[in-house]
């Protein structure tokens, strides 16, 4: 079962958790190697979301800069 990817805010809100988690020091090794392999893949989809944001932004500014000035 795949997990659906989270909106950006709810992966970044859930890998401080995770951060806070760790940083606690409470968790045993399995547990601490579980949470740190979950904030990995939120860590991935948060550069992937900020990637695609920034693509869409290049293009948006692209488009702009192309149109017709009207005067």
């Amino acid at each position: 079962m795949t997990e659906e990817p989270l909106h950006f805010e709810q992966a970044l809100q859930q890998l401080e958790e995770t951060v806070q988690q760790l940083e606690k020091g409470e968790l045993n090794l399995e547990q601490a190697m579980d949470t740190y392999e979950r904030g990995v893949k939120l860590v991935q989809q948060c550069q992937q979301a900020l990637q695609q944001a920034e693509l869409k932004m290049q293009t948006l500014a692209q488009a702009l800069e192309n149109e017709p000035e009207t005067s």
